[in-house]
């Protein structure tokens, strides 16, 4: 029975392992072949690296012109194991941006003209190559070799990546923050395809199943004897509990456990060694951490854990109160901490609009509103039918992917490029010409009395003036119309 066990383990991790290679990253025969990709903006670096690599037999690279703000989404569709990028910008804000959108196997190498021992430090911990450029042939040719000995010897900075973790949290019940944690996860997906794993916190009950659509959504057990044995040993391996995660669908694995049994702060310890083994293993993990687990999220120890922290309110008095206290200390923890996370704060508007606003919200926070999540009628319908909000066409669409561009260090509108605003002038342009008819219309009128402008119907108009002619026709076929009679 154990060995039958160790095998379906087994079978259920190499499955996993074949997935995460299909997701952002190739085969290890791919890898030897080392195929490549060139992001540049100036055509004399994409001409030298090219001449390089085939002065050094590697294969001829795929390349790609362009501008900074369109590397994200080349990198989402890069399946490439070495990857050049022309960075014109900051280096160091450029590479903490793209570090969360390539594959942990990926090599990347940044070309920038900062010549600075700092700058390739920094890079480096950020697990980014580094070519300073302008270079000559012969410079590039030694920066590749030293590339195929890393490759060669199973080293480089790309060892350093790691992945983001960010904790979803909620003061309060029923403030929507499982719905955030799942959203979010489909959101970085569809916007990276990279990785990302949910870690779900609710060792009782929970609706994460729900949330991700999944009705047979399965958790871990774990016994008090199972746990007292992980606390002897504590010896985790990361592809036995890769055999742990559930596939919710293509890119987005499910880490969850149940237990009446063990305290639920030694159960958070104890999915906290199981993220650890993970960190090389996925791009994202979405910690849920929402107001039903029976521990306080307390900023002490989750800000040095994590990279970001959602924090979800819900506009009612009690939610705002514990919200703002849980702010007090998470300002106080990042006054200290080495590196501080970054804070979001999303207003959902779970219930029907009452007298809380944004405005009021943000000055008894004393803290800006990142995202606000209107309210949506039948929200209940549109989970269970499977449907994602931020797919769809719904009010939550829109404030979902600004909080995913947040997350990515992106600024949560996004500019439209020349296409878009000359084909929404267009629109506007079109919808003018097949305006509504005269009598749809609203005509404004001027109220004597008050100075203001009164919108009365043309349709009363159309029907006064119809009214009045009546009267005009009838009044003159009372009059004789023969020429003879007059």
């Amino acid at each position: 029975m154990l060995e039958l066990s160790s095998k379906r383990s087994s079978e259920r991790s190499s499955e996993l392992a074949n997935e995460r290679i299909s997701i952002g990253s190739h085969s290890s025969e791919t890898k030897d072949e080392q195929s490549s990709l060139i992001l540049y903006q100036s055509s004399d670096c994409f001409s030298l690296i090219r001449e390089a690599m085939l002065c050094e037999g590697m294969e001829a690279p795929a390349s790609k012109q362009c501008q900074p703000h369109q590397v994200a989404d080349a990198l989402a569709k890069a399946e490439e194991s070495l990857i050049f990028i022309e960075v014109t910008d900051s280096l160091i804000d450029a590479a903490q941006t793209l570090k969360r959108l390539v594959s942990h196997n990926a090599r990347v190498v940044l070309v920038g003209s900062e010549d600075r021992i700092s700058t390739y430090r920094t890079l480096e911990e950020l697990g980014f190559y580094y070519l300073l450029w302008p270079a000559d042939k012969n410079e590039v040719i030694s920066f590749l070799q030293d590339i195929i000995d890393d490759i060669q010897r199973s080293k480089g900075p790309h060892f350093c990546r790691s992945a983001m973790r960010i904790a979803v949290v909620s003061m309060k019940g029923g403030s929507g923050c499982t719905m955030v944690a799942a959203e979010l996860a489909y959101g970085l997906f569809r916007k990276t395809s990279q990785p990302v794993m949910v870690a779900d916190h609710s060792y009782c009950h929970s609706n994460m199943a729900i949330m991700l659509g999944k009705k047979d959504l399965a958790r871990r057990p774990v016994s008090e004897e199972a746990f007292r044995h992980h606390t002897l040993t504590n010896i985790l391996d990361p592809v036995g509990v890769q055999s742990l995660l559930v596939r919710v669908e293509r890119g987005i694995s499910y880490l969850g456990f149940e237990s009446r049994s063990v305290d639920p702060a030694q159960m958070r310890e104890y999915t906290h060694d199981m993220i650890s083994t993970q960190l090389r293993e996925t791009n994202f993990i979405i910690e849920d951490y929402s107001a039903s687990v029976n521990f306080y999220p307390d900023p002490r120890w989750l800000c040095p854990l994590v990279n970001c922290v959602v924090l979800v309110v819900q506009p009612s008095l009690s939610g705002l109160h514990e919200t703002r206290e849980f702010l007090r200390q998470f300002c106080q923890e990042m006054a200290v901490c080495n590196d501080p996370a970054r804070l979001m704060v999303v207003l959902n508007h779970s219930v029907p609009p009452e007298t809380i606003d944004k405005a009021m919200v943000e000055q008894f926070l004393d803290y800006p509103v990142t995202v606000e999540l209107p309210y949506q009628k039948h929200c209940e319908t549109w989970l269970t039918s499977g449907k994602r909000f931020i797919e769809g066409r719904n009010r939550l669409a829109v404030p979902f992917q600004q909080l995913v561009r947040v997350v990515l260090g992106k600024p949560a509108h996004q500019k439209r490029s020349l296409v878009q605003r000359i084909k929404g002038t267009l629109q506007g342009r079109m919808g003018k010409r097949f305006a509504k008819p005269l009598s749809d219309r609203k005509m404004p009128e001027i109220n004597e009395e008050t100075d203001d402008v009164a919108v009365v119907s043309s349709r009363v108009i159309s029907k006064s003036v119809k009214t009045a002619s009546n009267g005009l026709q009838a009044k003159n076929s009372s009059k004789p119309t023969s020429v003879t009679e007059s």
